[in-house]
């Protein structure tokens, strides 16, 4: 349950940063064209039906037949030999700092990029046909081992310099390759092997003019050595290290550096979210969330057990190489639309569109309102046209109705309401109208006559006080009669006063025209 909680968490999280999430790891990636689909050895997007690219189904990774050594594409799935031989395990080049790209296995037992290994001279390939494994890296000699890169400045690995006879540049080929440096392969990965010679690398400054501009050389430069820059910053202060414990501990703990942590880039704050194996770690939001919702649970140390299974679940989503451990929420991410490859003219374009769209609704929305306003004010004015029309040839039947509704609000018990469905009162008194059926008899405008009604309502009321006998109701009943009688002459005397049509015997109404001013 706790471990569910934490990947719900993390999904509600991770759905907020999906944009610069994948812009973010298609640098790291160097997935910058995906439309090209370029081999990860050669870096040529083309291919012929004996030389297909044929894609990892485990890294996804795009490599040449020809290039990777895959004599034949088999009809299920396809690994590579990192996703086949250590699919679960972080394995790194032993020529670069780089961990993306084709790898091969050594003859040393160790793994290092195809594309490492036909750049740099000293290295050769064992199997031309499955190019592999890699041989030669002791030949490798020591001044190659301690050139330092100037893209990356780490001396790992073995570099190359920069094929310009004056110029002594040194990098690293997969670092070139992602700071869009010119290297030319010609033929792919077979034609160099047949022809060493077919192999150009230059540095940013004497790459071709059209290169450069085409494939924006500088800003990629700049970028890879920003990206490693603060990457090395991060290690020397600490806020990488290969144990998985402190940087557990150093995240549930955040609240305490949240100033420092603030001066720090955008780059090295998402490297320190993750484990040097690519495992997620929790930050301290999602701690104290999940923190509260155990706390009906009835076990001690809950922090201590919780920031356990905070590691357990690293653990997990690195073995799973950051993948959910819910599949449904994987799909929903998966399925979560991508608007990072857009461009900003693009977005601005969607947002002015969004912004329009959301004031016309706006606008409609208004529209409804008044609408609705002035319906409610149209019915209002209907129903109270309908009693002005009842009131002018209904008159009497109205004000004979308001005695009985008068007389029913001085019933405040609903003892005399009450008998319409007292079987003992309607068998003592067959003949007599209850309060209800004279209620009826004024709405239907059969009783209209103010005589009638107090005939019917007397008769009404005396045999209630009969039925009561000595009891409070009788005494009640009798109040409310005599009250009754005054409303009663009340309404006489407003009848009496009201303007009578002798022609058709309806109310007259200043500014009314009876005959034709309403339409019934």
């Amino acid at each position: 349950m706790i471990m569910t909680s934490i990947e719900k968490e993390w999904f509600r999280l991770e759905k907020q940063m999906i944009p610069k999430r994948l812009e973010f790891k298609k640098q790291l990636q160097e997935e910058d064209d995906l439309v090209d689909a370029k081999c990860a050895v050669c870096d040529d997007g083309e291919s012929e039906n004996n030389n297909a690219i044929v894609f990892c189904d485990g890294c996804d990774i795009a490599v040449h037949q020809d290039c990777y050594g895959v004599p034949f594409i088999p009809e299920g799935q396809w690994m590579c030999r990192r996703c086949l031989i250590a699919p679960k395990h972080n394995i790194s080049c032993i020529l670069c700092p780089n961990t993306n790209g084709a790898f091969k296995r050594t003859d040393c037992n160790n793994w290092a990029h195809l594309a490492c290994a036909i750049w740099i001279p000293e290295t050769t390939i064992g199997n031309l046909v499955y190019m592999e494994p890699i041989q030669g890296i002791e030949n490798i000699p020591k001044s190659r081992w301690k050139l330092n890169c100037f893209l990356c400045h780490q001396r790992i690995g073995a570099c190359i310099q920069c094929y310009n006879k004056t110029c002594f540049t040194a990098f690293h080929p997969s670092c070139a390759r992602r700071a869009k440096l010119y290297m030319h392969m010609r033929g792919g990965a077979q034609g160099v092997i047949l022809d060493p010679n077919a192999l150009e690398a230059f540095c940013d400054k004497h790459s071709p003019a059209d290169w450069k501009r085409t494939n924006d050389t500088d800003y990629h430069v700049t970028r890879i050595q920003d990206e490693f820059r603060y990457s090395e910053r991060a290690r020397n202060t600490g806020h990488q290290n290969n144990s998985f414990s402190p940087k557990i501990t150093l995240h549930i703990k955040l609240g305490k550096n949240r100033n420092q942590l603030l001066k720090v880039s955008d780059l090295t704050l998402a490297e320190r979210w993750k484990t040097p194996g690519g495992g997620p770690v929790i930050p301290r939001k999602i701690f104290l969330a999940v923190l509260s919702g155990i706390k009906g649970f009835e076990f001690g140390r809950k922090r201590q057990v919780l920031a356990e299974i905070c590691r357990y679940w690293t653990l997990k989503r690195e073995m799973k190489r950051g993948a959910a451990l819910v599949k449904r929420l994987q799909m929903e991410l998966e399925m979560l639309p991508d608007h990072s490859d857009l461009y900003e003219s693009e977005l601005k374009e969607r947002k002015e569109f969004a912004e329009a769209l959301k004031k016309d609704v706006e606008h409609l929305r208004h529209l409804a309102e008044l609408v609705c306003s002035r319906e409610s004010y149209s019915l209002e004015i209907e129903q109270l046209t309908g009693k002005c029309i009842d009131m002018v040839y209904n008159f009497r039947s109205i004000l004979c109705q308001e005695v009985v509704e008068w007389a029913i609000k001085m019933d405040r018990k609903h003892t005399l309401w009450q008998l319409k469905d007292s079987e003992k009162f309607q068998e003592e008194y067959p003949h007599v109208k209850t309060i209800d059926i004279i209620l009826t008899e004024c709405k239907d405008g059969t009783l209209q006559d103010f005589d009638l009604l107090e005939e019917a309502l007397r008769v009404f009321y005396e045999s209630a006080q009969a039925h009561f006998g000595d009891s409070p109701e009788r005494k009640a009943a009798s109040r409310n009669w005599l009250s009754l009688v005054q409303y009663l002459m009340s309404a006489r005397k407003r009848a009496s006063n009201m303007v009578i049509d002798e022609e058709t015997g309806n109310l007259c109404v200043d500014g009314i025209d009876v005959d034709d001013g309403f339409d019934v």
